[in-house]
């Protein structure tokens, strides 16, 4: 959805909900205010805005931070709400590909605008491919496959109901922070069946898409620039591209609200026929339901809509079914139809995208007495500090650790000592043979901790798949050990190459049971090479003197894993 639901439609559903026309105007404001909030970027591109049809503002705004880079909030950490265009380049372009950028690219899709809700009782079955070879790697679903498969975004879901409830109970009277819960409720609805990280298996549709008209007729969509064409993010080598970010690959079609299509989604042996008809009259609805249950206290349930009367509903299906992709006017000229208690609605003013913070600057330069926590600036960066906690918590409650990070309870800091050669120790820094300087694995008579990055938090069992993280800071966000085409192993960004940086861990003596205790011996097997697969030293004469790096090899050589419960 963009700002043509986002702005106009929440304040008309929050005016039926028994908002006042200034309520209202700032619901609606934090509302579009989610698709605006992050750092500036100098870089122009159209990537972003196909990939999640957010608007061009979010390149010429920092709302976060002033000209030094300092948050103009300085009580808590303010967290965006979307990314820039720039922060889409580099990514793809393989050049800040690190831990903490994709925490948070992950952080703000999944949160704000691809809210997870595939797990429990309706959850979606998959049935797409089990491998796939591509041109510069392969992908394989597997068990971490699986666990990301709950992220597809679905309305209705248990974490819809938690949030909503949320402010019922917690913030009913912070307006900002209902309107931001508001945006994240209404893309439930445009982003459904889409996941909010970079994912091939979840998120690539494929090229041949429908248009399905009144008599049922299908015409095929033509991608590319031009008139009459639609333009979608292409096709990538990698499996974790951000081309394959959100609905990027379909365009801004699940943002038409006219626009009723067919496709067909790699997750899925069988097409989807996707109404946005249908869908932005039912996300309208339960926007006036959940508004309600916020202002009058009450509990609100998934699958519930305010009935709308029938002249209002004519009204709202006059606007979503008119054939503009960009909306907006068709509301100003229509609100005015929507009447309560006799008196036709008002049209909001213009959005403006930099009138929060003006106002907080504002505040901030009077005496010291004067709040800043009174302003609406302050009151959204709040709910979208509160926001992004509550989905983590939810979903590390359900076992799904994507938005958690590197440490918690699915993380196990390990020795790895080898029968022979040592312990797993301080890298070796030194040239690849590409001229790159890379952090090489070494074996050492000291140990050097190292991060077993599990699936879930239960024990660690033979079979598991692992990532496995050095602890030692020198090597930065080069910090993920990966079998690459070379013979020593190396330490390099995380998810780089899915296969090559995923582990599986075996138990050796499985007489008692599969589960993996402290001081138990293992192999340890690489997942992309077939032949050459187990970790294991070797023997290489480095500056006159013997050092014992690692490589993959066929047979298996015995690791003992220890940690302290």
């Amino acid at each position: 959805m963009r700002k043509d639901f986002h702005y106009y439609g929440t304040y008309v559903a929050a005016r039926l909900a028994g908002y006042d026309f200034s309520e209202a105007q700032t619901i609606a404001h934090a509302s579009q205010y989610v698709d605006e909030s992050g750092f500036k970027f100098a870089d122009q591109s159209k990537l972003l805005n196909i990939a999640n049809g957010v608007g061009a503002a979010l390149d010429t705004e920092d709302l976060l931070r002033d000209a030094k880079g300092q948050y103009y909030i300085k009580d808590f950490t303010p967290v965006p709400t979307v990314q820039g265009n720039n922060e889409v380049t580099l990514y793809n372009n393989r050049i800040e590909w690190s831990g903490a950028h994709l925490l948070e690219t992950s952080r703000v899709w999944v949160a704000f605008h691809f809210l997870p809700g595939n797990y429990g009782s309706n959850a979606l079955e998959y049935t797409g491919p089990r491998k796939h070879k591509g041109t510069v790697t392969s992908w394989s679903y597997r068990r971490d496959s699986e666990n990301q498969f709950k992220l597809i975004c679905l309305p209705n879901s248990p974490l819809v109901k938690e949030m909503i409830n949320d402010v019922v109970t917690n913030h009913n009277d912070n307006l900002p922070f209902i309107g931001l819960r508001m945006h994240v409720l209404a893309d439930t609805w445009a982003h459904m069946y889409f996941a909010g990280i970079p994912s091939w298996f979840m998120n690539d549709a494929g090229q041949h898409v429908y248009e399905i008209d009144i008599d049922n007729k299908k015409t095929e969509i033509k991608w590319g620039a031009g008139p009459g064409r639609e333009e979608a993010a292409p096709k990538m080598f990698y499996y974790n591209s951000y081309f394959y970010l959100g609905h990027g690959r379909m365009g801004h079609l699940p943002d038409y609200p006219y626009m009723y299509y067919e496709y067909q989604p790699q997750w899925s042996q069988e097409a989807i026929n996707k109404d946005n008809r249908s869908s932005f009259l039912k996300a309208f609805k339960q926007l006036v339901m959940a508004m309600q249950c916020i202002r009058n206290n009450q509990s609100f349930n998934t699958d519930s809509y305010t009935q709308l009367a029938p002249e209002v509903e004519e009204v709202i299906k006059e606007v979503l079914y008119t054939r503009e992709p960009m909306q907006c006017n068709t509301w100003k000229k229509n609100i005015h139809k929507i009447q309560i208690d006799g008196t036709p609605l008002e049209v909001p003013e213009e959005y403006q995208t930099s009138k929060w913070l003006a106002e907080f600057k504002e505040v901030s330069q009077l005496d010291s007495e004067v709040n800043t926590k009174t302003t609406e600036y302050y009151k959204f960066n709040y709910a979208a500090a509160q926001h992004l906690d509550l989905v983590i918590k939810h979903l590390e409650s359900h076992e799904q650790f994507t938005l958690s990070g590197d440490e918690g309870k699915h993380t196990i800091d390990v020795t790895l000592k080898h029968g022979k050669r040592g312990y797993l120790g301080a890298m070796q820094q030194d040239l690849h043979i590409y001229g790159l300087t890379q952090y090489y694995a070494k074996m050492s008579k000291e140990a050097v901790p190292h991060r077993l990055i599990k699936v879930d938090s239960g024990p660690l069992r033979s079979g598991s798949i692992v990532q496995i993280q050095t602890t030692e800071t020198k090597t930065g966000k080069y910090a993920y050990l990966g079998a690459w085409k070379v013979k020593s192993l190396y330490y390099y960004m995380k998810d780089f190459d899915l296969e090559k940086q995923r582990w599986e861990v075996v138990k050796v003596d499985l007489s008692m049971d599969d589960i993996i205790r402290p001081g138990d011996r293992v192999y340890i097997k690489n997942l992309y090479f077939d032949k050459n697969s187990y970790i294991a030293p070797y023997f290489y004469f480095y500056w006159f003197r013997i050092r014992y790096f690692l490589t993959t090899q066929p047979q298996p050589e015995e690791w003992i894993l220890d940690w302290s419960e």
